[in-house]
């Protein structure tokens, strides 16, 4: 089993949606607003990439980033690596034909079984009961 890390642009208010100014989001652009550049940061990006052996994303990330990153030499290490998109909509014929090997993972329906599942089909967390704790014997 491989370690799975997963990065993100998180605010400490909880804001995820469009980090680079992409048009259309009340938040758009806010991780780069009055920043001041840090090479640092870059460098840990660069690290990630590198360390990185396949991508994860959803179709909104891959609509966004597929018509750009492949020809970015900044994400050069991401074109060769493969890419795994969840999504429900996407296509074969959605895909970019200039970055590499892209899998389209699709996620089961609620109260249905994916392919190969045998877990539970209701997508609910297993609970368990707690065992009442054994009480001391009288002395």
């Amino acid at each position: 089993m491989r370690t799975l890390i997963s990065t993100a642009f998180v605010s400490l208010d909880g804001v995820v949606e469009a980090p680079g100014g992409e048009p259309g989001y009340r938040n758009s652009g806010w991780t780069f607003k009055d920043v001041e550049f840090l090479p640092e940061a870059y460098e840990l990006k660069g690290r990630e990439q590198k360390e990185a052996t396949a991508l994860l994303m959803g179709r909104v990330s891959y609509e966004a980033f597929s018509p750009v990153w492949p020809d970015m030499e900044e994400f050069a290490d991401y074109k060769v690596m493969p890419k795994y998109v969840v999504s429900t909509t996407l296509t074969e014929d959605d895909l970019v034909s200039n970055w590499n090997e892209t899998t389209i993972l699709r996620l089961a329906r609620r109260g249905r079984r994916a392919e190969g599942d045998r877990g539970r089909s209701d997508h609910r967390p297993r609970q368990r009961r707690a065992e009442p704790e054994p009480v001391g014997q009288p002395a």
